[in-house]
């Protein structure tokens, strides 16, 4: 049975046990992190872990640099805080560099390059609607491994950014931890006007790895070519020497490739081999191997696809309206594909979807319905090609037995409510709140599980800014273990650390153990999750239920007919506790560049 681990401690524990180099990317930085909290304490090993635990992250890499550790930190830069300090998107990267101005932490804030012959492409403006560096990673030396004595490196990639409001647990509390863990971190970016000594928060459902081996080697080197050409006049790199670093260190039996999404003006290209490989366009140079990767891997699907992401947005020369918009990625198309192939095999098959009920922010705000917008275009468009195929085939079949789209969501008891927290104020949004106890889960993870053989883990979203290489930067895994696949196992699902990983991920979701879940495509596991996920709706809406144990994973509130037809589902045409249509609705103002 896989057990998760806390991230947040494993990062400390691996700063803390840094002597040589700290690197770290990110599109936030927060300094005033807490990463050791509550029972986390407990699993404290070493005197200087137990030493330093009440740090922040900031007060922790300062103190590492003043011990002769080389700390150096790549933080995407908000072009929109340079006027206010803290920017519209609430990254902290002026007051991360402040902090570490003057100290022997390195911070450079740096912006997403375009490509200034592109008008199209220039939003790197003073309202900040721009593309991003989106890579999340921490690099650092570590202890040796076995008889060899030199030292090895660690890294960690994936969609968990370091910065307020991402520590979380599988319990995604909304009110009854704000006087706890989250009384000096409270988040709430879906609730405008909702405060931290009212709540909720908003809970946040991420994926993240942490790496060894000749893997993290790779991880470090994306970082070094990123300092070369971002970092340009700064000699600081930590000199890398074999006979000092163990880079194919023996870690497990898993086979890992590092994957990007990133252009020749954001990192120095190293490799000189794989230029061939690369896209050009407007003469830059262009890595999309986290696009590619995700193709070839739902083509060679045979059983089922899982995927959590915090989009899910694409193909839009295949929507049946609004072809033009620049978001062309093929990955929706290419899954509706792979189902219409099973259905004309007459195989069973499911690609199961797990996204945010609606996108961060105000759900009622043009951006926000804009991309509902699209989003609901590409549900539509693969619903439609999955109905006509069952068509075709003549089959019984309903649309939804092949394609499923979840989301997650949070309900507390009156009793889960600290006494400490104040009133809300009258006809406030966070009265309604209070009221109705209730909240989404944010869905912020980049990961796709196939066959329960691979998977892809990182920083990348389903989206064109993510995927296209030119916009935003991003960083990825995919990993397997090569006596754990649909191959090796002679065509039966494999039974490795990737499919104890994914059972254990939809028994949370579900709140609910069942062994149908180790054979996801199959019809009784499909009827089990479709009868939970209608409790939990239930649950949801309803007064609290104190017989049931509510899990958190319910369908998209969408409806589906027969013909793959997609429309509002019956009494909920807008998000719960808002005016907010989930159908979304087009801008005639905003580049879809932006939303895409």
């Amino acid at each position: 049975m896989y057990q998760p681990g806390s991230c947040f401690l494993d990062m400390y524990k691996t700063i803390i046990a840094a002597e040589k180099f700290i690197y770290i990317t990110g599109w936030s930085v927060w300094t005033k992190l807490q990463m050791v909290r509550g029972d986390d304490v407990d699993s404290l090993e070493t005197d200087e872990e137990r030493e330093h635990c009440g740090l922040s992250l900031g007060d922790l890499l300062k103190m590492k640099s003043e011990c002769g550790v080389r700390v150096l930190i790549l933080v995407w830069s908000d072009l929109s805080s340079m006027a206010t300090g803290e920017g519209m998107m609430g990254t902290h990267d002026q007051e991360t560099r402040s902090y570490f101005a003057g100290t022997a932490v390195e911070c450079c804030l740096v912006s997403r390059e375009v490509a200034v012959g592109d008008l199209s492409d220039v939003v790197n403006t003073s309202v900040a609607k721009s593309y991003t560096h989106h890579q999340k990673s921490i690099i650092a030396d570590s202890k040796p491994v076995g008889q060899d004595r030199r030292r090895t490196i660690v890294a960690f990639v994936g969609g968990l950014d370091i910065t307020d409001g991402r520590y979380d647990t599988p319990d995604h509390p909304l009110f009854k931890t704000l006087a706890g863990v989250h009384q000096d971190d409270f988040y709430q970016g879906s609730a405008p006007g909702v405060g931290a000594r009212e709540g909720p928060r908003q809970p946040w459902q991420d994926i993240h790895t942490r790496l060894t081996g000749a893997i993290a080697f790779d991880v470090c080197k994306n970082f070094m070519e990123r300092w070369s050409k971002q970092a340009q006049g700064r000699n600081s790199l930590f000199h890398l020497k074999s006979h000092k670093f163990n880079f194919e260190a023996e870690t497990g039996n898993w086979n890992v490739q590092l994957l990007r999404s990133i252009t020749d003006d954001s990192a120095a290209f190293a490799d000189a081999t794989r230029m061939y490989t690369l896209t050009v366009k407007k003469s830059r140079l262009i890595e999309d191997s986290i696009n590619r990767a995700y193709i070839h891997t739902i083509r060679a699907a045979e059983r089922f696809i899982y995927i959590e992401n915090q989009y899910f947005l694409g193909s839009a020369y295949a929507w049946e309206t609004d072809q033009k918009v620049t978001c062309h990625h093929t990955i929706p198309a290419e899954i509706a594909e792979k189902i219409v192939e099973k259905i004309r095999a007459n195989e069973e098959f499911l690609a199961f979807i797990v996204i945010p009920i609606h996108p961060e922010g105000d759900p009622a705000t043009a951006p926000i319905q804009e991309i509902l917008a699209w989003q609901r275009r590409t549900m539509a468009m693969m619903y439609r090609r999955v109905g006509h195929a069952l068509m075709q085939q003549g089959s019984a079949a309903h649309p939804t037995d092949y394609l499923q789209f979840y989301c997650l969501i949070n309900k507390e008891d009156e009793e889960d409510i600290p006494d400490e927290l104040d009133a809300p104020e009258p006809d406030s949004k966070a009265e309604m709140l209070r009221e109705s106890r209730r909240f989404m889960i944010y869905v912020h993870s980049k990961l796709m599980i196939v066959d329960d053989s691979v998977a892809i883990v990182g920083s990348a979203n389903i989206n064109q800014r993510s995927l296209a290489g030119s916009r935003d930067s991003e960083l990825a895994v995919i990993a397997h273990q090569p006596e754990h696949t649909l191959l090796s196992q002679g065509g039966n699902l494999p039974q490795g650390e990737v499919a104890q990983f994914r059972t254990r991920l939809m028994e949370e979701h579900l709140g609910h153990q069942h062994q149908t879940l180790t054979n996801p495509n199959t019809g009784e596991c499909k009827d089990f999750v479709r009868y939970i996920c209608k409790k939990n709706w239930q649950n949801f809406h309803a007064d609290y239920d104190y017989e049931y144990i509510a899990g958190h994973l319910v369908e998209y509130p969408i409806s589906v007919d027969q013909e793959g037809e997609v429309s509002a589902m019956e009494d909920c045409a807008n998000f719960p506790d808002t005016v907010a249509p989930i159908q979304g609705a087009k801008s005639a103002h905003l580049p879809n560049k932006l939303t895409t």
